[in-house]
């Protein structure tokens, strides 16, 4: 990225951009942390490569000069910022601790700012990494799948997932991958008024754990584990909240013995043949109003 301008004491590094972010190669930070061998941080992975994701780092094909006017292709291992972080702890020189703190207070704010000015969109080897996660996820259950893809945008507050910015897509993965999918619901026929719990309470409790995993992610710290929550008190929160101040009416079908809910107005009343005077009768339960309408169905039905 020829517009960024990175360099730590008397190093200057020469930025590789690639999958929207920034690259530094294994000889740069060799130098950077003080080593005579240009390879000795490529030894320091070799000797630590379980330790780091693909997502850290990777090799590619880079120029170099050969001998008069020639060049050739080279393979080159590079690091991205948390592959950088994670090298400096098993770095053994005197500015290893330096350099761990410009990687966090530098390298990540300045990527940062590059991403959001050029408001980057993850590019297609990022979409093909999204979808992996919601495919080996929804397993195959179509609903499941838009419902990922649903809230992942609703999240984001983006039209469609193509349209993610870069800077927010290691965010986006784990958002995918922690996202809880298990949906509560209540025992129902076709008659019950509770066809399945609203996500909405689901989501904003996945939303607020998410903000504070990626916060402890960038202060350096220990991850939480995601909340395992109880599906029985999930669902009597939720279900607690859509009744209160609610009238229900409850019967039994006659013919299955099952409960059968109903919500009913605040304005609506309860009518029997023994009670139909005195609920007309008190102004409490019948408007004024509405009288008219009742004597005319009287009148209409005594001729």
């Amino acid at each position: 990225m020829n517009s960024l301008t990175l360099s730590f004491n008397d190093v200057n590094f020469s930025p590789i951009e690639r999958n929207n972010q920034i690259w530094l190669t294994a000889s740069e930070l060799a130098r950077a942390l003080g080593y005579a061998r240009s390879d000795a941080v490529s030894k320091i992975y070799e000797r630590n490569s379980d330790e780091f994701t693909s997502e850290m780092t990777l090799t590619v094909k880079m120029g170099v000069k050969g001998f008069g006017n020639g060049s050739s292709e080279k393979d080159t291992r590079i690091f991205n910022s948390r592959g950088c972080h994670l090298i400096t702890f098993f770095a053994r020189t005197n500015v290893a601790k330096q350099f761990r703190k410009w990687v966090l207070d530098v390298l990540d704010r300045e990527i940062l700012k590059s991403q959001v000015n050029s408001c980057n969109k993850i590019s297609s080897e990022q979409q093909a990494a999204l979808h992996e996660v919601v495919d080996r996820r929804s397993k195959g259950e179509r609903k499941v799948y838009a419902e990922m893809w649903s809230r992942h945008n609703r999240h984001f507050k983006i039209p469609r997932y193509s349209e993610l910015h870069a800077v927010h897509f290691e965010d986006a993965k784990q958002y995918l991958e922690t996202m809880q999918l298990r949906q509560p619901k209540l025992v129902q026929d076709d008659k019950t008024i509770f066809s399945e719990l609203e996500q909405t309470t689901t989501d904003q409790v996945m939303s607020y754990i998410f903000s504070l995993m990626s916060e402890v992610n960038r202060l350096n710290g220990r991850m939480p584990k995601p909340l395992d929550f109880d599906d029985e008190l999930m669902t009597r929160a939720v279900v607690n909240d859509r009744m209160a101040g609610k009238r229900m009416f409850l019967t039994f079908n006659a013919r299955t013995s099952q409960p059968e809910v109903k919500f009913i107005g605040n304005d609506m009343v309860v009518v029997n043949k023994d009670n139909i005077q005195k609920v007309i009768g008190d102004s409490n339960q019948i408007p004024t109003k509405a009288l008219p309408g009742v004597i005319e169905a009287v009148a209409k039905r005594m001729k």
